[in-house]
């Protein structure tokens, strides 16, 4: 018995052997026609609704980079919550038959997306807890920003939140600043340099303590404290407090080798006091500040703090 096949295209199983017998409906070969092939893409949930029925996505062969126009045709209700993806269906012309089933490729969507900020990648330096960009504030000073990232679109990624359009920023490998490790430093103590508290002695940051009005200014010189108690304390008495104050935060430090503060006598990292421009030049010797209050009072008057 002569069978033909209804439609031409290449087998991809044959079932059946020479004398065999079979029984109607049964199948006996399967057969394609790869001059249209079905791809199958996965997706992120959170990318899902930004391809549609119809849309015009380009495929790629990772190995020959040839490339192939296809059509969305269906987003399939399939969802793995391991991979957190969804199904998408595509189809593609196949000239020359250069796909075969369960090769892969890569896809390229071309979507409209909001107006946004975006930055180079390697502009971001990420700590695990905070991700932070470095400003151009001009005359060679930078500040340590953190920002909060969206999408990533190949060597750009998306500034959510603390980045406004126009600012300049610093990328990795243009740092004008010695060198990235002394930002990650910076960026590791980015709500400021670290003080003791005069009245408990527990190390203060000093963003933290000025964000929460946890400081009082004192004989020139302002104190940052760990709570309102020690607030409330040295405000009573801060003749008590503020002669230990200094010693205490230099000698906790000293054993580091890091240079003092001429003006309130703490130990000072530099590379953090220079990633905040809080250094100042006298007579041929450098000086770093813990706070800018300390460099206004050394320039101010550098001869009266440079003896220290």
């Amino acid at each position: 018995v002569e069978i033909r096949s209804p439609a031409d295209g290449f087998v991809l199983a044959r079932s059946v052997t020479e004398g065999q017998f079979v029984s109607a409906g049964s199948e006996l070969y399967r057969i394609a026609d790869l001059g249209k092939v079905w791809i199958l893409a996965e997706t992120y949930e959170s990318e899902g609704d930004l391809l549609k029925p119809g849309m015009e996505v380009m495929a790629i062969h990772p190995q020959t980079k040839r490339t192939y126009r296809a059509r969305v045709t269906g987003i399939l209700p399939q969802f793995d919550p391991e991979t957190r993806t969804m199904k998408v269906r595509l189809e593609a012309d196949n000239p020359g038959y250069s796909l075969r089933p369960d090769m892969f490729v890569d896809l390229e969507v071309q979507v409209r997306m909001a107006q946004a900020v975006t930055v180079p990648v390697e502009a971001v330096i990420d700590s695990g807890t905070r991700k932070t960009v470095f400003v151009d504030r001009g005359e060679g000073k930078f500040e340590p920003r953190s920002v909060e990232t969206g999408r990533r679109m190949g060597d750009r990624v998306e500034i959510t939140k603390g980045l406004a359009e126009g600012e300049k920023i610093v990328v990795s490998g243009n740092f004008l600043i010695d060198s990235e490790s002394r930002m990650r430093l910076a960026a590791a103590g980015i709500y400021g340099a670290w003080h003791v508290d005069p009245v408990c002695e527990m190390n203060v940051d000093e963003g933290k303590a000025k964000a929460a009005g946890k400081t009082v200014d004192h004989g020139g010189m302002t104190y940052y404290f760990c709570s309102d108690d020690c607030v409330a304390k040295f405000r009573k008495e801060p003749a008590k407090y503020v002669k230990g104050a200094a010693p205490k935060a230099e000698t906790a430090r000293e054993s580091d080798g890091l240079p003092v503060d001429p003006v309130c006598g703490m130990a000072v990292d530099p590379m953090t006091a220079r990633a905040a421009n809080r250094v100042g030049e006298h007579k041929g010797k450098t000086y770093y500040f813990c706070s800018d209050e300390c460099k206004k009072s050394f320039e101010k008057d550098p001869a009266k703090y440079a003896r220290k």
